[in-house]
């Protein structure tokens, strides 16, 4: 899966750059993250965030094609408390994104542009760790795993893979980019688990 993935973002990239009047740019920010799902009662938001290196190629009119590779860290928080023991469980996988979108780009003015794009994202996990803190009558502790790979292997067993959809709502002024960046999951990040990736992120960037 990881060289299936890393092979669709190299195609992909050399495809674009073959294009004619291909626009660079890189963007980076920062939000919230959190798993929704019939599984998800007690998991609340994390802090998220993202930076990377995006492509716009121009189709026709007012439509472009956008993709790009993206380092984001989404995840969650857990708390729980029983027989006077409180844990609290975060969970902070690092994944590598590649958007797939179709991109309406609105010029507004002569320095000042909107755009709005959707489509999927697949994503491949990277690293990441699950950190676990409890507290028990004054007394602490902390421990932390490996987000992916097999439980057997003292792992946290989430699933490197992920995909969903994406919408982006931006805006730009001269070359300077802002605005909003959101994904929706559409894969379990455990197997056994009905919970999938959402964020949420406030942007900024810079076309080239």
């Amino acid at each position: 899966m990881k060289k299936l993935f890393l092979l669709l973002a190299a195609i992909l990239s050399l495809q674009c750059a073959m294009a004619q009047n291909v626009d660079v740019f890189v963007k980076g920010g920062i939000g919230m993250s959190n798993y929704v799902g019939d599984d998800t009662e007690s998991t609340d938001v994390k802090c998220a965030y993202k930076f990377g290196v995006g492509l716009d190629v121009p189709l026709k009119n007012i439509w472009k094609f956008e993709t790009g590779l993206y380092l984001n860290g989404w995840g969650a928080k857990e708390k729980a408390s029983a027989y006077g023991v409180s844990v609290t469980a975060t969970a902070k996988p690092l994944y590598l994104e590649l958007p797939i979108m179709a991109k309406a780009a609105f010029p507004l003015s002569d320095k000042f542009n909107m755009s709005i794009a959707a489509g999927p994202y697949i994503a491949l996990g990277v690293g990441g760790k699950l950190t676990a803190s409890a507290e028990y009558q004054g007394v602490s502790g902390d421990d932390s795993i490996d987000l992916f790979g097999d439980v057997e292997d003292n792992n946290a067993g989430m699933k490197r893979f992920d995909m969903g959809l994406g919408v982006n709502f931006n805006f730009e002024v001269k070359r300077i980019i802002f605005g909003l960046d959101t994904r929706f999951g559409l894969t379990k990040v455990y197997e056994d688990t009905k919970a999938h990736n959402i964020s949420a992120l406030f942007v900024v960037g810079y076309r080239f």
